[in-house]
């Protein structure tokens, strides 16, 4: 298939000096534009893609864009388009964890896992169209409280009778 081509925008911004006090004025960058190259959507959707769901570390992420599409980006600008598509994630994942609670039926399962070579737990709970992870450095009930999912679950709560779980006021099953 053909590899579509990303365009990025590049701002100018004009600097003049002022004839009276040889002062120099520069234009101001839209709002939008915090620097002068800005990258659209389809690239920073690509980057999260390819870092979130695809799990490529940085650097790699990089590499192939600039394989497949010729352009160099930084892991810089990697991290940064990752932190505003977290912020951008927020509302989504308020809806998410709304829908669990109203769920009949919820999943909740925990695994460890090493973070930077700390020892900590992903933590699931999931229908068959929804699906909610967080890490915690804990595996309990406090990991488990600040998921916010089970503290207000009335539902059926299918899980591996960790006991953790059974301190949890709704039905359990497995």
């Amino acid at each position: 298939p053909e590899i579509p081509r990303f365009q990025g925008t590049r701002y100018n911004s004009a600097t003049k000096r002022c004839p009276a006090c040889k002062a120099r004025v520069q234009a101001e960058f839209p709002p939008e534009a915090k620097t002068h190259l800005q990258y659209g959507f389809e690239l920073k959707n690509l980057v999260v893609y390819l870092r979130i769901y695809q799990l490529l570390p940085n650097l790699r992420t990089t590499e192939l864009i600039e394989h497949l599409y010729g352009l160099k980006i930084s892991v810089g600008t990697i991290d940064t388009i990752l932190s505003k598509a977290g912020e951008n994630a927020e509302a989504t994942l308020a809806k998410i964890k709304q829908a669990l609670l109203r769920a009949g039926v919820v999943h909740f399962d925990e695994s460890g896992m090493k973070i930077k070579g700390e020892k900590g737990w992903i933590h699931v709970a999931a229908t068959d169209l929804l699906t909610l992870y967080f890490h915690h450095a804990c595996r309990g009930r406090d990991a488990i409280d600040e998921g916010g999912i089970l503290p207000g679950f009335d539902g059926v709560a299918i899980h591996d009778f960790f006991s953790a779980y059974a301190y949890y006021n709704c039905q359990h099953g497995y």
